[in-house]
């Protein structure tokens, strides 16, 4: 038999004397949601230290526009802008 929490009747008579000695479960969890995609911080990285995306592009092997589009997506990540745009460079 189940509740509606998804646990079995007897998992919660278990939780429930475990409470009654003075022991509480607590939840565990990771402490982020998600880890950013390693491609991302890979384009972070070369893009932060050579200070372009082109060039970065050019030592990842991809296009410029894949470059901006994963740091795009870490800034979306993390709700904050992490480069300074300039016209020629970061």
């Amino acid at each position: 038999m189940f509740t509606k929490a998804g646990l079995a009747t007897n998992e919660i008579s278990t939780i429930i004397g475990l409470e009654k000695l003075g022991l509480f479960l607590m939840s565990v969890a990771p402490p982020f949601r998600r880890l950013p995609s390693l491609n991302a911080l890979r384009a972070f990285e070369a893009a932060s230290r050579l200070g372009s995306f082109r060039h970065a592009a050019e030592e990842l092997m991809v296009t410029p526009s894949a470059v901006a589009a994963q740091i795009k997506a870490l800034e979306a990540e993390f709700g904050a802008d992490l480069f300074h745009r300039e016209a020629r460079g970061v």
